[in-house]
């Protein structure tokens, strides 16, 4: 009788053991039909989706909706619930990806400026209009150069020894930490007036001298404003065609969706214009604050520029960097001596 109540009992605690074994453990638990908090196998959390980046193209005269551009605060976490999960669903992906979700497609990656920063002696000179001031009574008449004044510059700077880069040649040799050759320039042209091209760009041509051309684009097409079909002409000369917002707004009034949207959509307007998106960018007015200035960075543009005279051209400084504003008050001669200042 013994022997057979141990025998009993020994059956009677495998069972149990047993049914320990195969039961359902807490939710999320080994054994659970739902999917576990845990690492995965590789030890990492798993992996969020990748935030969706819409992009939109600006068109002439309707706004693109605001949010269209910069990313959103949403993206998941991805730290483990501490609330058990009692519903199916799908398992999480047993590796990271092998490489990071790529930017969105309005974005480009900032490259990292090589070796040490160095002081580049530039002259970056700021023009807005080539045209007689009595010609122009909407603009102001500081901003208005004529184009016999233009001309006799431009061939005092030549006759001089100085050749011009555009605004991009000017990035990529900061970012390379390569000096451009002594007497070199950049002219810049804001605004995006029609007279920068038929007024400006025979003079510039004539001389084998580049420029950029800040442009705004909702501005195109408008009265005494450059026709969308004019980028293209503009950059088959070997013109530069930067970024000066939709709409020469204060951005340091701006934030979020509005100041990403002015950046971003002139971006995309130029990109569908000439074929290739800027990468140089001009302060409307001059005005930031380090909300505009990191909204231009995440917008892809490499450097930018200011209404101010003073501060270094470098790679450190390369969206704060300084502008000469000639006017039609300055002369050949003035206009070469203060040149010869800023190169050293």
């Amino acid at each position: 009788m013994a022997t057979a109540t141990s025998r009993r009992a020994l059956v009677l605690v495998l069972a149990i053991v047993s049914a320990g074994c195969t039961g359902v453990s807490s939710p999320g638990g080994v054994g659970s039909g739902a999917p576990s908090n845990r690492l995965t196998s590789t030890g990492a959390q798993p992996t969020a989706p990748p935030t969706v980046w819409p992009t939109a193209t600006q068109s002439q005269t309707t706004a693109t909706p605001a949010g269209t551009y910069g990313p959103e605060a949403t993206t998941p976490s991805g730290q483990a619930s501490a609330t058990p999960v009692t519903t199916a669903a799908p398992a999480p992906p047993s590796s990271p990806p092998s490489s990071p979700p790529s930017a969105p497609p309005s974005v480009v990656p900032l490259p990292t400026p090589a070796g040490t920063d160095v002081v580049f002696r530039v002259p970056i000179l700021m023009y807005h209009r080539i045209i007689d001031p009595a010609l122009a009574p909407g603009s102001l008449a500081g901003l208005c150069v004529p184009p016999p004044v233009f001309q006799a510059q431009m061939d005092a700077l030549v006759r001089a020894g100085w050749r011009s880069i555009t605004m991009a040649t000017l990035a990529a040799d900061l970012m390379a930490g390569t000096p451009p050759p002594a007497r070199t320039f950049v002219i810049t042209i804001d605004d995006g007036h029609r007279d920068g091209l038929t007024n400006a760009l025979p003079i510039l041509v004539r001389n084998g001298l580049v420029a950029t051309y800040y442009v705004v684009t909702g501005r195109l097409g408008r009265a005494a404003n450059l026709h969308p079909g004019d980028l293209a002409t503009l950059a088959a000369a070997g013109m530069e065609i930067g970024d000066h917002t939709v709409d020469h707004v204060n951005l340091a009034r701006l934030s979020g969706p509005a100041l990403a949207l002015q950046i971003g959509a002139a971006a995309d307007r130029i990109a569908a214009l000439v074929g290739s998106r800027p990468i140089t960018f001009a302060y409307p007015f001059g005005d930031r604050n380090p909300a505009v200035i990191a909204a231009v960075r995440a917008a892809g543009l490499l450097v930018a520029v200011t209404n101010e005279a003073s501060g270094p051209v470098s790679a450190t400084n390369r969206f704060l960097l300084p502008r000469l504003e000639v006017r039609p008050t300055t002369t050949p001669s003035f206009l070469l001596a203060e040149m010869l200042w800023i190169a050293g």
